[in-house]
């Protein structure tokens, strides 16, 4: 890199302030913004996220990073046929001013962090915007916000709040990640609830870094590589001028690159890696030159792009798909339902190949049936579990909760969602999240329900839950806790056994699948979906048309909780760790032993499961 002797730096606040900044929006208008300008937004929310995370709680940031503090570097590229002076974001040069705290903190507590996390929030929101927040203060919807007509320290924070949820966050031309993060750092609800994402083991501010990773830097990650890595054009984040080029002072200019700001042939491109900083003797290292200076390619090819799954999971999965192979193969009359009662759903989340059938979707929280909707992305990623099992799934989606945050009116739309299920004629109705009280509103709703539907609840999720949630401790729903990808207990994961009932686990560790944006995920609300999914599958297979001359059918109609018990206890006989049955799906695959014939192994496996729950009185 060549920079010129008298280069110049250009802060987030002085492009703000002009609304310089592409897609600014003007006084009565908050989004304008084209695909081009959207890409660039994106691009710089991974990477001041990223930057944020990288140095957060270290010594170096005495302080949150402010407006003033980021400097964006001036490059000059050939732009619509001239040389132009600006800040290009394909391959983008920033710094930030990386002030040394002198004070040695005397105790460790994530709390006290939360304030910059704030901060990053409105920064986000305003690049999002292109505007200063201060920039609304004289909206009359604001004046509440300034008493005496002067700001408080609090104005801008309930301006951006405000903007955020009445303007923002209903705007379908946004990618989800990007409306996710900036929620998580505005909600000081969701702030606090980044450390349920982490590993309990580790100290506080190592856990809020930890967390900041998980749900801000990986999902920004994976929509800049999945989303954009192909250029739908170069746009200037901020264009400064255009000019001959010899006449660009103040700029700089890359060594290896052509008119055109592409790389030179023999320059190797890479996607920017995601690593921990590295640490001397816990303090963090930074490099000398205390510039946060990247690069990132948006030219990958799809084939080139992996997400990162962890193999022993992947592993289990495979071998589920080849037990699908064989129990799908049937045609039944009708598909199986399945209703997962979460945070809604949305295919802004990852590339989803399918959609909720129009009708299948209720909205029990702000009453928008019409209009698909997913805060979190926990109800979509539910979903995608329970089509990853069983890709021929009838799949039913009642929203009850924003952001998996459990309140005694969530539960109301949880009766209100159990009811809308039964009417739909849902075979199976998945529950992945609980509470530590009682309902006798959702005892009840599930109590009436026929015994034709079988009920599938996570059971909590260690250190949150001491014991196992409401309602899967309930004698008549099914409690799944989280197994490893060897069919062991989870200890990390799993709150004790119940004392009475099965304690059935199947794989939560580590569970990424295809095209999720974000890190892989752990829990008993991961293993849920994919017992549901599973449940489905046999009662499809139970339900599939007889080839001529067999007459040995698998009775599933009726007593589904208990006959599906019978067969998940089956499965985990020789996998019993601690107190739990980890179902093993592939063990249906060791009965078989000279069978040659695909309708040889599907009878075997008919005749297996028939056996099973004919040694039980229903």
């Amino acid at each position: 890199m060549l920079t010129a002797s008298d280069a110049s730096e250009l802060s987030l606040r002085n492009i703000l302030a002009q609304c310089k900044l592409v897609g600014a929006t003007p006084a009565g208008d908050i989004l304008t913004m084209d695909a081009a300008q959207l890409k660039a937004k994106s691009i710089l929310f991974y990477l001041l996220v990223k930057g944020f995370w990288q140095f957060f709680n270290s010594e170096f940031m005495a302080s949150g990073w402010t407006k003033d503090s980021i400097q964006f570097l001036r490059e000059y590229r050939d732009h619509k046929g001239a040389l132009t002076a600006g800040v290009f974001l394909d391959r983008p040069l920033f710094s930030t001013e990386l002030l040394l705290d002198q004070k040695q903190q005397e105790q460790e507590s994530p709390h006290q962090d939360l304030p910059q996390i704030r901060d990053l929030g409105i920064m986000l929101l305003e690049i999002l915007l292109g505007r200063e927040i201060e920039s609304f203060r004289g909206l009359p919807e604001f004046a509440a916000y300034l008493p005496g007509g002067e700001p408080t320290p609090y104005t801008d924070y309930r301006i951006a709040a405000w903007l955020f949820e009445k303007r923002v966050r209903t705007d379908d031309l946004i990618p989800q990640p990007l409306l996710a993060v900036i929620a998580m750092c505005l909600d000081p609800v969701l702030s606090s609830d980044l450390l349920s994402h982490s590993e309990p083991n580790h100290s506080g501010s190592n856990r809020l870094r930890e967390a900041i990773h998980k749900r801000l830097v990986l999902p920004l990650e994976l929509l800049v590589c999945h989303s954009y890595c192909t250029r739908n054009g170069l746009f200037p984040l901020h264009e400064l001028s255009t000019a001959a080029a010899g006449a660009c002072p103040g700029v700089m200019r890359r060594p290896g690159t052509s008119d055109q700001g592409a790389p030179s042939p023999g320059i190797p491109r890479a996607v920017l890696p995601v690593t921990e900083p590295r640490k001397l003797n816990d303090t963090m290292y930074v490099p000398s030159s205390c510039c946060l200076s990247s690069r990132l390619d948006l030219e990958v090819p799809d084939s080139q792009i992996r997400p990162r799954t962890g193999a022993p999971s992947q592993r289990w999965l495979d071998d589920v798909d080849v037990v699908s192979g064989l129990l799908l193969a049937g045609k039944a009359p009708r598909k199986v339902k399945v209703a997962v009662i979460d945070t809604g759903f949305s295919p802004k989340w990852g590339n989803l190949p399918w959609d909720i059938q129009k009708g299948n979707y209720r909205d029990f929280v702000d009453g928008m049936d019409d209009d698909n909707r997913d805060d979190s992305g926990h109800g979509t990623y539910l979903a995608r579990l329970v089509v990853k099992i069983l890709p021929k799934v009838d799949l039913h989606i009642a929203r009850v909760q924003r952001h998996g945050i459990l309140t005694e009116e969530t539960f109301g739309a949880v009766e209100k969602a159990i009811d809308w299920a039964v009417g739909k004629q849902v075979d199976i109705i998945l529950i992945a999240s609980g509470g530590t009280n009682d309902y006798d509103n959702v005892k009840s709703a599930i109590s009436r329900l026929p015994d034709n539907i079988l009920v599938i609840a996570a059971a909590g999720n260690l250190p949150l839950c001491s014991r196992v949630v409401f309602p899967a401790r309930m004698r008549n729903v099914m409690c799944i806790f989280a197994a490893t990808a060897t069919n062991k207990n989870a200890r990390a994961l799993n709150p004790p056994p119940l004392k009475r009932g099965y304690n059935f686990a199947f794989l939560g560790e580590a569970v990424q699948p295809q095209g999720h944006w974000g890190d892989p995920e752990s829990g008993t609300s991961v293993a849920a979906p994919i017992a549901a999914g599973f449940a489905g599958m046999l009662l499809d297979f139970s339900r599939q048309a007889l080839p001529e001359g067999e007459d040995d059918r698998l009775d599933l109609g009726r007593h589904l909780h208990e006959k599906m018990s019978t067969i998940f206890e089956e499965l985990s006989r020789n996998n019993r760790d601690e107190g739990y049955e980890c179902v093993s799906p592939p063990h249906l695959l060791d009965i078989l032993k000279e069978e040659s014939t695909r309708r040889e192994r599907r009878r075997k496996i008919r005749n297996f499961l028939s056996d099973v729950i004919a040694l039980h009185r229903y």
